[in-house]
């Protein structure tokens, strides 16, 4: 009866190992779907960004952008789990590839390397445009995401040990 239950709880855990792999696969499509409409809305085209890189951004413009695309991030997987880590930790990974892979789909792949340097550079503190979170607007330099990308993967690494250990 010891045994038969061993295997129950291996087969769920096995199950429960295929279903977030699944989803993480289909976090990481949503994020370059995401991207690519970004890329569209931001620069009007796919690889048309060249140095020298802007770091005049627009007028401080109040708004929800971000907020909505917060919420955008979290959404689908709502629907497809209702293990909160899971979620979670998928809605985190889109949130991080949206930010870091953004330049794939934006920036002329001849300079992908520059707008790397340029856009996750710890010492530069221009702003280059501004997060609008329906509640505050918040100046995005360089240095801030370089530094809030480092703590974005130390805690995806945390929610990704968590998530394949429920």
């Amino acid at each position: 009866m010891e045994l038969a239950y061993l295997k129950y709880q291996f087969l769920l855990n096995d199950i429960n190992m295929m279903n977030l792999m699944y989803l993480l696969i289909i976090a990481v499509i949503y994020s370059q779907i995401i991207n690519v409409v970004e890329s569209l809305i931001w620069t009007r085209g796919i690889w048309k960004l060249k140095p020298p890189f802007f770091t005049t951004p627009p007028n401080k413009v109040k708004g929800s952008y971000h907020f909505w695309l917060m919420i955008f991030y979290v959404l689908p997987f709502l629907f497809m789990t209702s293990n909160i880590i899971h979620i979670v930790a998928c809605a985190w990974l889109v949130w991080l590839l949206n930010d870091i892979t953004w330049h794939i789909w934006s920036v002329y792949p001849k300079y992908w390397i520059d707008w790397i340097l340029f856009y996750f550079n710890p010492k530069d503190d221009r702003v280059v445009w501004y997060a609008r979170l329906k509640f505050r607007i918040v100046a995005v330099t360089p240095k801030r995401m370089f530094r809030i990308t480092l703590i974005r993967l130390i805690l995806l690494k945390i929610f990704l040990i968590m998530a394949f250990s429920f």
